[in-house]
């Protein structure tokens, strides 16, 4: 997403406020992931603006860095994956806001069938 919003930000010949501000928030959003800050925040953010790009509802740069749709599918596929897991042991917000560990129950173990 910090690509795609630097090929929105470089694209001057056709700048418009929309793609200023689609670009700063691609280019936020990248940032922000890459460095583990705001992390839900800025993975719902990649989510809105890739279906967006996905499905054309946001106009579209001269380079466009998601030519093939399946890379927009990856990329809304690992953002709701980093939402929903949260940030890594090594991002800003674990620095931040402490280290949480995911927790999975244990398992119930079924009841014999008896005959």
């Amino acid at each position: 997403m910090a690509t795609q919003g630097v090929v929105y930000l470089s694209n001057w010949n056709s700048q418009t406020f929309k793609n200023f501000g689609l670009g700063t928030l691609c280019l936020a959003s990248g940032i922000c992931l890459v460095a583990g800050l705001l992390t839900p925040v800025a993975s719902t953010l990649t989510v809105l603006c890739s279906m967006g790009l996905a499905l054309s509802w946001l106009p579209l740069p001269a380079h466009y860095f998601f030519s093939e749709h399946l890379a927009i599918v990856n990329t809304i596929a690992m953002a709701i994956a980093i939402a929903v897991l949260g940030p890594g042991a090594f991002s800003l917000d674990s620095r931040m806001f402490g280290r949480r560990e995911i927790v999975i129950p244990p398992s119930v173990r079924a009841a014999p069938i008896q005959k």
